[in-house]
Formats: C-alpha cells, sequence, structure tokens
C-alpha cells in the first residue's frame, strides 16, 4: 500500500512527518493521514515524494525495492531551502497560515469607534468568507419574501373585512364594492414591497409621511397677557403639526398604495432571481 511505503520511506531517511511536511508545504497532518491509510496523496505529490526520498514514483506507489539516491534528495533539499527562504508577507488572521505571495493578500479594515483595525486573511479564506456572507444573503431574502406572503395576507384580510362591514353598513353601494376589492390588493402589494425591500417603496412612504413645518419662533412680552398668548399659540401650532403630519401620513399611504400596485410584480421577481440583493 501507498501508505506503508510512504512510511517506511520517511523512516529509512530519517525523517519526521513534520519535515516531510514542511518540504511539501503541507501540514503534518496531512503526511499522517496519508501514512495511516486515510486518503491517498495526488499524482503531483507522489511525484514530490519520491525526489524527497531519492526513488521512484513506481517504488513509492509499488514498495521500495531500491536504494535511495543521495545526490537526487541533496538537490531536493537544496531546492526546499531556496523555497523556505521565501519571505513570509503576512499570515492569515483566519487559517493562520503563512503568505508568501502579495497576489494571495487580502486586506480586511474593522471600525471600532474611532479606531480602525487592518487584518490580513488568504484568498482561499476570503472566498469562503464571501461564499457564507452570499449563503446569508440569499436565505435572508427568501426569508423576508415568506414574511411578504404571510403579514400581507394578513392584513389584506383584515382590510377586506373592514370593507365588507363597511359596505355592508352603507347597503353595498356601488363605491364600496369597488373599494372592498381593490383596497385588500393594494394593502398586499404595499406590505409586500415594505418586506421585500428591494424597491424605493418604503424609502418614498417614510419621506412623504415625514413632512411637517417648520414654524418661526413667537415674539411675546413679559407679562401674563404675553405668557398666556404664547402657550395658546404652542397649543395651536401643536395642534396644526398634527393635522399635517396626519395628512402626509394619508398621503404617503394613498400614493404608496397606489404605485405598490405597479412596483409589486417587479419586486417579487427581483427577488425570486436575486434574493442575496434584499436590503438588511
Amino acid at each position: 500500500m501507498i501508505s506503508e511505503n510512504i512510511k517506511n520511506l520517511r523512516k529509512e531517511k530519517n525523517l519526521t512527518q513534520k519535515e516531510v511536511a514542511d518540504m511539501l508545504h503541507v501540514t503534518s497532518q496531512a503526511v499522517s493521514r496519508w501514512e495511516n491509510g486515510e486518503v491517498e496523496p495526488s499524482v503531483d505529490t507522489i511525484s514530490n515524494l519520491a525526489k524527497i526520498f531519492g526513488v521512484t514514483t513506481d517504488e513509492v506507489i509499488g514498495g521500495p525495492d531500491k536504494k535511495p539516491k543521495p545526490e537526487v534528495v541533496t538537490e531536493v533539499k537544496e531546492k526546499i531551502i531556496v523555497e523556505q527562504a521565501k519571505p513570509v508577507l503576512a499570515i492569515c488572521d483566519k487559517c493562520k497560515r503563512p503568505i508568501y505571495k502579495s497576489s494571495e493578500i487580502v486586506s480586511q479594515t474593522q471600525h471600532f469607534g474611532h479606531s480602525t483595525t487592518k487584518t490580513y486573511i488568504c484568498t482561499a479564506c476570503d472566498k469562503k468568507i464571501k461564499e457564507q456572507q452570499h449563503k446569508e444573503a440569499v436565505w435572508y431574502g427568501e426569508s423576508q419574501r415568506k414574511k411578504s406572503f404571510i403579514f400581507g395576507t394578513l392584513i389584506a384580510a383584515v382590510v377586506l373585512i373592514a370593507s365588507l362591514i363597511l359596505m355592508w353598513k352603507m347597503s353595498f353601494k356601488p363605491l364600496y364594492i369597488v373599494e372592498a376589492v381593490v383596497m385588500p390588493i393594494l394593502t398586499f402589494t404595499f406590505i409586500g414591497c415594505l418586506f421585500l425591500r428591494n424597491n424605493f417603496i418604503e424609502d418614498l412612504f417614510i419621506s412623504i409621511a415625514s413632512w411637517s413645518i417648520h414654524f418661526p419662533g413667537i415674539l411675546f412680552s413679559f407679562d401674563i397677557g404675553g405668557f398666556i398668548f404664547l402657550i395658546v399659540a404652542k397649543i395651536a401650532f401643536w395642534i396644526i403639526g398634527w393635522i399635517i403630519s396626519i395628512a402626509a401620513l394619508i398621503f404617503a399611504l394613498i400614493v404608496c398604495l397606489t404605485l405598490s400596485l405597479f412596483v409589486y410584480p417587479y419586486a417579487i421577481v427581483k427577488n425570486i432571481r436575486y434574493p442575496e440583493l434584499t436590503e438588511n
């Protein structure tokens, strides 16, 4: 077996698993797994092992039947020494492996209050992190889609029941019949757009609903009449502000409910195709 051959050849060369691992730029656990027969080394690795042990690849695979060639081992050791002389540019913050090439370094900047910390990871770890982030983004987008269906249906059902009660109270007038059909649909699409979070409905609603008027300062005299005037004016402005806020909220609902009917089909298709684009 290859595992026994590797173990016997290593012992004949008086090499430890760590020394062989360092020559091959792998971990000692990998060498141990080869010798225990858990995994088999690749073709390139077998070729490198043959060079290290001074034998042919057939001897590594089929068993050592030739004397090691010390001159080959010397050449391999010299080559390993040259490779080990390469400077370590960084240590991966994730897998803790040394990085020898600048092209394999990915820098990350983390902000903690007013201070920043820069860390370095290898391209392999960076790829794993991005894959994990993509999976989490897809999961979040799909969960938001499910919530849009559930909550949109529940709230639309409440609106439908309220519309039917109103229609019954108003003796089934044509206007209320239309409202009983249209309002639940608009409610469902509006709630759906809010949960999908890949469209402009939420931002538009907040923008319109936050409309307000900034009243100027009020001049008054420092006497009882002046203070009474100030209190009355403040209460009046407070009432006017609430009326404007409620009017802005109603106007925002009317605009966004209407637009959601056209935006929702685009938003749901976008969520199905690209769930990772859902804003978190």
